[in-house]
């Protein structure tokens, strides 16, 4: 167990539109491991003998993979690990993991605390960001997710200049035919990473490590604290100013008051020796 001084706080509020929160943490205080799931919301009507959908079903699947885990865990090959059991998972419910749409899939950012160093892995469009005692918060993660609608417009428009069969324009007005094609991009070129079973997820899986030296805070999010109307590193800092639970109240009420969709609000806030301020 890692024998710096931490403190962990972690927030998990579910949507009103949804029945139960499709994202996820990951706390393992014994192994350092620690994280943030987004189940991505399906396209389609499967539920398990519970009543869980995919994306509920992938966010446990990893949730429970990674909470197994012991200190000597690698994050790269446990992710690897984990999304081959989301594969498997879908198999044995006979899920056509031919439809893109259909893959049960998760958004993951998790971080392994060790005595001198961070190891992080990501996919898709949760994020971490590492906030320092005497230089700038860093970003450590990119979205990937980010303008996929666009990138996905102009790649249909490509494929029909060489001559690929693709549906005329007017079809993918449908939002759900739309968000279909979107999902057939998952850890593709051009696309955007996803754990959803496949393979090539392990070839864009960013990651890194950093050190812990200055190191303040370490805070993993999905994207449903992302702001409409700045980024993720001011809103990194109105957390720090004001707090994790004070800044989600403060979203939800002006995405509320604005009648915008309110996701799922996931966050895990590490705070090191003495710095944590609520």
């Amino acid at each position: 167990m890692v024998e710096r001084k931490l403190k962990v706080e972690k927030v998990n509020y579910t949507s009103p539109d949804k029945k139960e929160s499709e994202d996820a943490c990951i706390i393992n205080h014994e192994a350092g491991i620690y994280g943030v799931l987004d189940g991505a919301t399906p396209l389609d009507e499967f539920q398990d003998e519970q009543g869980h959908n995919g994306a509920y079903v992938a966010a446990r699947i990893f949730k429970e993979h990674f909470e197994s885990l012991a200190s000597s865990a690698d994050l790269t090959k446990e992710v690897r690990e984990a999304n081959s059991k989301l594969y498997h998972q879908m198999l044995a419910y006979g899920i056509d993991v031919s439809e893109g749409y259909k893959r049960w899939s998760t958004c993951v950012a998790i971080v392994q605390v060790e005595e001198t160093h961070i190891n992080y892995v990501q996919l898709g469009d949760s994020m971490i960001v590492a906030g320092y005692t005497h230089k700038s918060a860093k970003l450590l993660t990119q979205d990937t997710v980010k303008g996929i609608s666009s990138r996905a417009k102009l790649k249909r428009a490509s494929d029909r200049a060489n001559g690929i069969d693709v549906f005329d324009e007017k079809y993918y007005e449908n939002k759900l035919n739309q968000l279909r094609y979107n999902r057939s991009l998952a850890n593709q070129p051009g696309g955007y990473t996803v754990a959803n079973g496949m393979k090539e997820a392990n070839l864009y899986l960013q990651k890194g490590r950093i050190s812990t030296e200055d190191l303040t805070e370490v805070l993993l999010v999905t994207d449903g604290l992302f702001h409409p109307d700045y980024d993720l590193m001011d809103s990194y800092h109105q957390i720090k100013t004001i707090g994790l639970t004070p800044y989600i109240y403060n979203l939800t009420k002006n995405l509320e008051d604005r009648v915008m969709p309110v996701d799922d609000r996931t966050a895990v806030r590490i705070t090191f020796n003495s710095s944590y301020s609520e």
